[in-house]
């Protein structure tokens, strides 16, 4: 065989090797993977992506409705997913819509990263017992130079440290997470 036609056949191969393993490299985690809402309430799901534009979709828009920046509203009772695009990859939510809400009985946050360097950010997950239990909460920050938004991601303004709350919108049940800014 010809040695140029060889070298054609390597670079092709190669070329189909190298664009397949291209994903390997892109990744997108939604956040919260689950919640659980009232007909009525409303959330945010938040991404994080090796790409920033996300496209949003609901599996069942009778269900809850998503718009492009990841607010999504409890429409009537039932199931549907929530799903992410960019070209990171994909990521979805499983919500779960009651029609009236059951009170926590307790919550507890958990986070991947409690130390933070000035500009980055975390988010915080937050769990429900039961998990029928609604996850609808309010979050707050001891320090305002680290603040916190309503779907549990902290960014860093300046160093010190905080507490980040999270309490139930149903009852007094709340959950607590220390913060430290470096």
């Amino acid at each position: 065989m010809n040695i140029r036609i060889i070298s054609i056949i390597f670079v092709a191969a190669l070329l189909l090797v190298f664009s397949g393993c291209s994903g390997i490299f892109k990744w997108m985690n939604v956040y919260p993977q689950s919640v659980n809402l009232t007909v009525g309430d409303s959330s945010q799901v938040l991404a994080d992506s090796s790409h920033k534009s996300i496209t949003w979709t609901s599996n069942n828009t009778n269900i809850v409705t998503v718009d492009k920046l990841g607010f999504i509203k409890a429409v009537k009772a039932g199931n549907a997913t929530i799903t992410g695009t960019s070209k990171g990859g994909v990521g979805s939510c499983h919500v779960y819509v009651s029609s009236s809400e059951i009170a926590p009985l307790s919550m507890s946050i958990s986070a991947t990263n409690t130390n933070l360097t000035i500009g980055s950010s975390t988010i915080l997950h937050l769990t429900v017992f039961p998990p029928t239990a609604s996850s609808r909460v309010q979050w707050t920050s001891s320090n305002q130079n680290v603040i916190v938004d309503g779907g549990g991601r902290v960014t860093a303004i300046k160093s010190g440290s905080t507490t980040i709350t999270a309490k139930s919108a149903v009852n007094t049940q709340k959950a607590t997470c220390y913060i430290v800014v470096q």
